[in-house]
């Protein structure tokens, strides 16, 4: 006859481990989840602005299409469509030229 020697200090000890084992997992998981919503916030309440405008040219009146809008001192720049409309987004407030 095979007998299992079970031990009932043994099983409990084992249970706890797991217990333990998962609870860290759960809190692991949920300081994460919150670290992220926090910095998800930070970056909602950054301020960002746009520039747009309309590029004609001065002597027909016609839209300049495809010219490029460039910001100085910044790396941020535009294309103007069809009709000479640019439009530049996440722009840090501040004077531009």
């Amino acid at each position: 006859m095979n007998k299992r020697n079970t031990n009932p200090s043994r099983a409990k000890a084992r249970n706890l481990k797991l217990i333990s084992i998962s609870n860290l997992f759960l809190s692991s998981f949920l300081i994460l989840l919150l670290l992220f919503a926090f910095m998800n916030h930070l970056d909602a309440q950054t301020v960002k602005g746009k520039i747009s405008g309309k590029l004609v040219d001065a002597e027909t009146g016609g839209p300049l299409i495809g010219a490029n809008v460039f910001i100085q001192g910044t790396n941020m720049c535009a294309a103007c469509d069809l009709e000479g409309n640019y439009l530049i987004l996440c722009m840090p407030p501040g004077n531009y030229t």
